[in-house]
């Protein structure tokens, strides 16, 4: 998080490098190691348990004055069919249509206070986009995903900001399991 502050005073905070130092600071958060098998735990399933403990740990309902707050920005990243895996597995309208459902459902769920399916299926998309930008499937700066990508990184940044003082306030002294290549002395 640190360098995205560098970067952006020194005039060179790009969406693409924005989004991906903040996903390296959020996958540090929840990264977790298997010592049964000797590699690091899924990533989605960490992400779950992850999303799943902040929301638990969250006394003050940073997260859900997140997800108020930004109400239209998630409403544009869980609408964006292009962040929807299922689009990918069958390019059609019928996929585009199924993205746009999804979107048209957030105000029954802030209304019901589901806000922990609220922030998993954004974070489910804002994870999307990372995949295309770091396993090659979107060109730095491509002009076909800039307002997505903007929208994404600025997302994380906010959820980040709200996890650490969700940490700091309420959950530092927790056990959150081994970290994934920890540093050691040899």
């Amino acid at each position: 998080m640190e360098r995205i502050e560098e970067l952006e005073t020194a005039g060179l905070g790009h969406d693409d490098p924005k989004l991906i130092y903040y996903w390296i600071a959020h996958n540090s958060l929840y990264g977790r190691w298997d010592t049964q098998a000797r590699e690091p735990i899924g990533d989605r399933y960490s992400l779950g348990i992850f999303t799943k403990r902040i929301m638990d740990f969250d006394q003050d309902g940073l997260i859900p004055k997140l997800l108020t707050e930004q109400r239209e920005e998630v409403k544009a990243i869980v609408g964006n069919e292009f962040l929807n895996k299922y689009f990918w597995q069958d390019l059609g309208e019928d996929e585009a249509r199924r993205a746009q459902n999804k979107a048209r459902q957030l105000p029954s769920m802030h209304f019901e206070g589901r806000f922990e399916s609220i922030l998993s299926m954004t974070i489910e998309r804002v994870y999307f986009i990372r995949c295309q930008l770091v396993h090659g499937a979107a060109t730095f700066d491509s002009k076909l995903n800039r307002e997505a990508v903007g929208r994404c990184g600025q997302f994380l940044g906010l959820y980040l900001h709200a996890v650490s003082q969700i940490i700091i306030d309420h959950a530092w002294r927790k056990n959150w399991g081994d970290l994934c290549y920890p540093p050691i002395d040899i």
